[in-house]
């Protein structure tokens, strides 16, 4: 018959196998709750650089705006300082190269 030594070292082979198999089971586990730990970190961060990928191209747009405002702004203020230039010209009737003649200074020199 089978010996009571046999008998005895399949027993602590079968407790030997059961605690790897527990401890692999253990670890198991252990990695999937790291993995989905991972997981929902890296969807948080898509989350967040989405969020300021648009906050980027929002402050984008406010900068043009912004910027083509000023420039308009700035047009507007040059023409209305070209206009009072040319009108303080007129009135001191000054001739300059820099400053282009209205028709209506030719009309005087004409007359």
């Amino acid at each position: 018959g089978v010996s009571k030594a046999a008998v005895l070292r399949n027993q602590q082979l079968q407790e030997r196998l059961d605690s790897v198999a527990k401890q692999h089971s253990q670890a198991r586990t252990s990695l999937d709750d790291a993995l989905k730990s991972v997981s929902a970190d890296v969807q948080l961060l898509q989350t967040h650089v989405r969020q300021v990928e648009a906050g980027s191209s929002q402050a984008q747009a406010e900068a043009r705006r912004q910027a083509a405002h000023a420039e308009a702004e700035t047009r507007r203020q040059c023409d209305a300082l070209g206009r009072a230039i040319r009108s303080l010209a007129d009135t001191l009737n000054l001739t300059s190269p820099l400053i282009p003649t209205s028709p209506r200074r030719e009309r005087h020199a004409a007359q």
